[in-house]
């Protein structure tokens, strides 16, 4: 489904979002005729990861990602993209 007012979302808890990892979810981007406006990644830190990960070693082209708990200890981190293109907002604390 396409057109104005519909919103594509792609959600995933990916149990620590490796560089294959990522590169597969970039792949089905580039597949899909409708790519995903939003995408929201759980879990992306490793279970027992010794030094924090970057936000910037998640980019994807097209896409400002954010992170939650990403350079800290606690849980496993968040990561939400949206594209550049099209949905600007304003980023509150949760």
């Amino acid at each position: 489904m396409n057109g104005p007012g519909i919103l594509r979302i792609w959600n995933t808890n990916c149990d620590q979002l490796t560089r294959s990892k990522l590169y597969e979810l970039k792949q089905r981007i580039d597949m899909t005729n409708e790519p995903p406006d939003i995408i929201a990644i759980s879990e992306v830190r490793a279970k027992n990861a010794t030094l924090p990960p970057s936000i910037q070693e998640y980019q994807l082209d097209g896409y400002s990602a954010e992170g939650i708990n990403i350079d800290s200890s606690t849980g496993r981190g968040m990561i939400t993209c949206h594209q550049q293109s099209k949905l600007h907002y304003n980023s509150a604390e949760l």
